[in-house]
Parts: structure tokens; C-alpha cells; sequence
């Protein structure tokens, strides 16, 4: 069981990691406008250029989508990836630092090897008994 929440827990954080990397290396500030708003269990925001090019993938409600405050038409400062691959952010006063996680990363990935090989030591020693 430990070895499953770590494993779930690592696939987040290298997401997280990967995105913050895409955003560092193509990265693109705009000033976008919000198309649609969708309010549901998340909020999702449908966003376009000031050229008319529409920002892909949406707009979560953790990166600045807020239903209750945004509409179409309204504008937001968004920092996007062109190629697609990384969800865009809102005008963000942290700096994006993709290399922070990878202590997180390394303790994971060990915690995962530990608890798998105990676990396999374990069944094995059972077998044998």
C-alpha cells in the first residue's frame, strides 16, 4: 500500500515538474481572452490570444480559472506553452523552478524501491516457510 500512494503521489509531482519545464523553456507571456467558462466540480477556462489563436489546454481552476469572478470577454496575463504540452498560468509572482522537485522525486522513487523490496522479501520468506 505505501508503495502505491508514493507511486500516485510521484506521478503528480513529476507532472507538475515536467509542466513547470515546458513553461521555462517555451514559455510565452500573453494577454488572453477568456472564450468560455465552464463551472463545474473544476473550472475550466477556454482562452485566446490577442491574435485570435486559442491557448490549448484549458485554463484550471488552480492556475486562475475562477467561475464566480470571470466571464467571457473578461482579460488575464497568462503565460502558456505554444506547443500545447503544458497548461497555462496566470500572471504568477512565483518563479517557476521545475529542479525544486527533485529531492520530492529522489525520496519517491526510493520509498517505492524500498517498499517493493520488502514486500517481495517478505512473500518470498512466507513461500519458503
Amino acid at each position: 500500500m505505501v508503495a502505491i500512494v508514493a507511486a500516485v503521489v510521484l506521478a503528480v509531482i513529476t507532472r507538475q515538474a515536467g509542466n513547470e519545464r515546458a513553461l521555462q523553456e517555451r514559455g510565452r507571456w500573453t494577454e488572453a481572452v477568456v472564450i468560455e467558462v465552464e463551472n463545474r466540480k473544476t473550472d475550466k477556462c477556454t482562452l485566446r490570444t490577442s491574435d485570435g489563436r486559442e491557448i490549448s489546454p484549458q485554463l484550471s481552476e488552480g492556475d486562475g480559472c475562477e467561475a464566480d469572478w470571470l466571464e467571457p470577454g473578461d482579460k488575464l496575463r497568462v503565460l502558456y506553452d505554444p506547443k500545447g504540452a503544458a497548461g497555462p498560468v496566470e500572471d504568477v509572482d512565483m518563479e517557476l523552478e521545475s529542479g525544486s522537485y527533485q529531492g520530492a522525486i529522489g525520496g519517491l522513487t526510493a520509498l517505492i524501491i524500498a517498499a517493493g523490496t520488502w514486500g517481495c522479501t517478505r512473500l518470498n520468506r512466507r513461500d519458503n516457510e
